[in-house]
């Protein structure tokens, strides 16, 4: 967001470029700061979304790509595995990634997911200031593959991992492949349908959401 954002320093050390975040909108700052990148490099072909906690294999970007050179598909995406280094919370959080790894193989609730997707540059066009009002880049991006009439491709080859140290605070804020065979995975999958269903209960009635230390009105 500026110059004196503390990860500049490790920016500058690993030899990356960057750009400040300066798009003005009512959107969140994830979405603000991906508005600025598609306003300003309007010359790209494809362009690709990933979050900086992901560790991704080698031939990621590759597979992630690929689906788009059908016209068909506006959008690819994947979904990440939670790798567990922390307490009961963090190995609830691989479970619950499940449910995402779930959606994603159904056409009908496949979506963009925000750590990994790319998209073509037609997918944007004329549609950057409405994208940029929006609090999630998920479902905005999303919506107007939809609004396009394209088709979201998921690309399971291209699936992350993501190290989730989390207790119950940051998964709550957060909120059938199995790479590690222990008892808390099977546990959490007993009480998951439970804790599913007053998540979906919570999410009906919210008006407001924090993310980050920022209060997001719905």
């Amino acid at each position: 967001d500026s110059e004196d954002d503390s990860s500049v320093k490790n920016i500058k050390e690993s030899g990356l470029d960057y750009i400040i975040s300066n798009y003005r909108s009512g959107g969140s700052g994830k979405v603000r700061a991906i508005a600025t990148a598609l306003d300003r490099f309007r010359d790209f072909e494809v362009y690709v979304v990933a979050d900086t906690d992901i560790r991704a294999s080698p031939d990621w970007l590759v597979n992630l790509i690929r689906p788009l050179s059908l016209k068909k598909y506006g959008l690819s995406t994947t979904f990440p595995y939670f790798k567990s280094v922390g307490n009961f919370w963090s190995k609830f959080k691989t479970v619950w990634g499940f449910v995402g790894r779930g959606m994603m193989e159904s056409k009908i609730t496949v979506f963009g997911w925000g750590g990994s997707m790319a998209f073509r540059k037609d997918l944007i066009e004329g549609k950057i200031g409405e994208f940029a009002q929006d609090v999630s880049d998920d479902m905005a991006i999303t919506r107007i593959c939809k609004e396009r009439g394209l088709q979201i491709a998921y690309v399971p080859e291209a699936s992350p991992e993501i190290y989730s140290p989390d207790d119950w605070s940051t998964f709550k804020e957060w909120s059938i492949r199995l790479r590690d065979d222990k008892i808390w995975y099977y546990i959490s999958g007993i009480i998951m349908p439970f804790f599913y269903t007053w998540n979906l209960y919570r999410a009906r009635k919210t008006e407001s959401i924090t993310w980050r230390g920022v209060r997001y009105k719905l």
